[in-house]
């Protein structure tokens, strides 16, 4: 079992930044998609359990190694690259740790993207979003958001994943269930370790 701190103060804002950079990548995708009827069918898919995704080339669906990988290889050379990498290291397999809450969260968040762009496709130019960081796709515009809101927004999100990983473990066999969804008690322990090593001075 991983010790809870190990996410201290400057590698939850890492954290944070990463869920950002996917969030502007939802945006970007959806942008170069424009395509409202194929959008609405990946947010679907994508909202289940265990499926993971982009948006381009008529969307793409995968399992979380595959979707992982994939997200390693955009970012390889960037800023996130050394944070994606040292956070899966410790993550291990799916499931296996409560660091496991991340991916759900960051394909939350990518599909987030997706759905702020299509509510309002010309609220703002997407080349200027795209360099933008921890900044929301609002219908009135670019609204830049502090690390705090974005912190409480994601640890909303990830109330909402157990809600659904938790109805999934009443339905699912154990052997079944664990494939697809965290138990709650891993959910907790991760909002529980975000949200503190963001209040260590």
């Amino acid at each position: 079992m991983i010790r809870e701190v190990i996410i201290d103060k400057n590698k939850a804002r890492r954290i944070v930044s990463l869920v950002s950079w996917i969030y502007n990548l939802g945006v970007e995708s959806a942008a170069a998609v424009n395509d409202e009827g194929l959008a609405n069918e990946f947010l679907e898919r994508t909202s289940q359990a265990g499926v993971y995704g982009f948006l381009e080339d008529d969307f793409s669906l995968m399992d979380w190694q595959e979707w992982l990988l994939r997200i390693k290889i955009r970012i390889r050379g960037g800023a996130y690259y050394s944070t994606l990498k040292w956070y899966s290291g410790l993550m291990g397999a799916f499931g296996a740790n409560y660091l496991s809450a991340l991916l759900p969260v960051m394909q939350a968040f990518y599909n987030k993207g997706v759905c702020d762009y299509m509510n309002a496709p010309g609220a703002a130019n997407v080349a200027a979003f795209s360099a933008s960081s921890r900044s929301l796709w609002t219908p009135k515009g670019v609204r830049r958001i502090d690390t705090e809101e974005w912190i409480g927004d994601i640890r909303v999100c990830d109330y909402n994943i157990e809600h659904r990983d938790t109805d999934i473990w009443k339905q699912l066999p154990p052997h079944q269930a664990k494939k697809i969804a965290l138990r709650p008690n891993q959910h907790k322990i991760w909002r529980r370790v975000m949200g503190s090593a963001l209040q260590k001075e």
